[in-house]
């Protein structure tokens, strides 16, 4: 079993680092602003740990940040309707992300995934963007790919296809367990949640 932990620090997308305790946690108030009463902020929000623990039982936002050997791997929100989880690369760029939408009966589907390539030669996200692809399911098994491709070639060109599969996929094994407090591991390994059945049919 790989050797992961998690805490509840706030990856910033923009510098391409991992928040420390008293950023995370101001930006995390920040988000609950308009979530949570001020008097419950202020009573849980001591630190990330107690008052993600907090926004757990209420079912609104908190972050999570999964490390494995200390290195950062991946970055979870929890939402209130929905679950959303972006891969890291050494880089802190994201490579990956995955959408669920929760359901009622404590199952959540996995409607959205994004898969980046990147050229490996800038330092910002978007100047280093080589392709992204884009797949959208349904629970009745509706599939659409986006792909785009950047050509950078003097004048920055964006090739944009779209594909939707001619009949319904698997999405079986779309469904996931909403997670619990602290057991997100199960989402970690986006490889093996992506390539199984007929999620990936249409390349």
């Amino acid at each position: 079993m790989k050797n992961y932990t998690h805490n509840h620090h706030v990856h910033n997308n923009v510098v391409y680092t991992i928040m420390n305790e008293e950023k995370s946690l101001s930006n995390f108030k920040l988000k609950l602003a308009r979530l949570l009463a001020k008097d419950e902020i202020k009573k849980y929000g001591k630190d990330t740990d107690g008052l993600a623990k907090y926004c757990h039982s209420k079912n609104v936002y908190y972050p999570i940040t999964v490390f494995e050997q200390q290195t950062p791997i991946c970055f979870m929100e929890n939402r209130t309707e929905s679950f959303a989880v972006r891969f890291l690369d050494e880089r802190l760029f994201w490579y990956a992300a995955t959408n669920y939408i929760k359901y009622p009966d404590g199952r959540m589907f996995l409607d959205e995934i994004w898969i980046r390539e990147y050229m490996y030669t800038e330092d910002e996200e978007l100047r280093d963007l080589k392709s992204d692809q884009h797949f959208q399911f349904t629970i009745k098994g509706d599939l659409k790919i986006t792909t785009e491709t950047i050509i950078r070639d003097g004048e920055t060109q964006i090739l944009r296809e779209v594909k939707e599969a001619s009949k319904p996929v698997n999405v079986s094994q779309n469904w996931q367990k909403i997670p619990a407090f602290g057991d997100y591991y199960y989402l970690v390994d986006y490889r093996e949640i992506i390539n199984s059945g007929d999620l990936l049919n249409m390349k």
